[in-house]
């Protein structure tokens, strides 16, 4: 798609998230998303001719006969490809039966490692090369639109440029449209989108491909959630995204939604595989990430094994100290 996209659509992509709101007196009210926690914009005179042909696009589909509620099929949700730009359409009904449709755009570039903003001591620790080798789950968590995709493409894309290796993800939908040879070390990127079969079949599915880094976008299966850890408790280094406040409601999300998914010992799993817990918010358009390293910190890995996750903030305090005394040498304090 990099080599065929037009300068136009390139404009497009600057914005990879719309809010289309047709209103009942037939004008279209339209707010673009940067991403992250920039604010939304009103869309410009020069974007009208992708706008049309996504409302022509979102006419036919809500128009298909399984589109509608009370058939089987029924679903808010449809891909659409507009040129070279491919995305996915999620419709929301708001009062009166207005309806909002959230457009995903799937930018052709991934973010760059070490532009996306994470400390130093955190992309280090993500491309750790004994972590490479023994596999293990690192989470990436924080509210909706604090760039957790952006980390986690970043990583995977830096780590097949390092290592080599086959990555696989799992999305819904994919955000980045990057299939193929990544970096001249034998690195290939092959996607999955999900959206029709749902995370748990799609990450079944991938039992079948070679990898050595699988990326689980947004983990909310419960199902998924139970296969992800046994996974990675295998050797595999696998990557996963969620909604969470804090390194504590991360570890008990994922422990519940795997006992729900038929894992009784997703406590005892979470403990030996997990790696890293970073967390991520956006603060005035800043990015602010932590990181709990659980490889080699058995009062961590202790702590989830026991569900007892009071002992995550002393644990928190102690590696921050830990790590300042290491950056303190590391630029010349002595």
């Amino acid at each position: 798609m990099t080599s065929q996209t037009t300068d136009a659509e390139k404009k497009i992509l600057e914005y990879p998230t719309w809010h289309i709101t047709p209103r009942l007196d037939d004008s279209i009210d339209v707010a673009l998303f940067k991403g992250g926690n920039h604010p939304p914009q009103k869309m410009p005179g020069e974007f009208d001719w992708f706008l049309q042909k996504v409302v022509s696009e979102i006419d036919r589909y809500t128009k298909l006969p399984d589109y509608h509620p009370g058939s089987p099929d029924y679903l808010k949700s449809f891909a659409i490809q507009i040129g070279n730009l491919r995305g996915r359409c999620q419709e929301s009904i708001g009062a009166r039966g207005v309806s909002t449709f959230a457009i995903r755009l799937a930018s052709d570039h991934a973010p760059d490692f070490n532009e996306i903003g994470i400390p130093e001591y955190i992309r280090e620790a993500l491309m750790n090369p004994d972590m490479q080798r023994k596999g293990g789950l690192i989470t990436v968590f924080g509210a909706q639109g604090s760039g957790k995709t952006w980390t986690a493409y970043a990583t995977i894309i830096e780590y097949l440029k390092r290592f080599g290796g086959s990555g696989y993800t799992i999305e819904d939908p994919i955000e980045f449209d990057i299939a193929g040879w990544i970096g001249d070390k034998g690195g290939y990127l092959t996607q999955s989108d999900c959206t029709k079969i749902g995370y748990a079949r799609a990450v079944e599915n991938s039992l079948r491909f070679a990898r050595s880094i699988l990326f689980v976008g947004e983990i909310r299966d419960s199902k998924a959630a139970a296969e992800m850890l046994r996974i990675s408790i295998g050797g595999q280094l696998v990557l996963t995204t969620m909604h969470a406040k804090d390194h504590q409601s991360m570890c008990q999300r994922i422990v519940s939604l795997a006992q729900d998914g038929g894992e009784p010992q997703a406590k005892n799993l979470l403990a030996n595989a997990l790696q890293l817990s970073i967390g991520q918010q956006i603060n005035q358009g800043v990015l602010q990430a932590t990181m709990l390293c659980a490889s080699g910190h058995n009062d961590v890995r202790m702590a989830i094994e026991k569900g007892d996750y009071t002992a995550f903030a002393q644990a928190l305090d102690r590696q921050r100290s830990e790590q300042s005394a290491k950056s303190g040498s590391k630029y010349g304090q002595r």
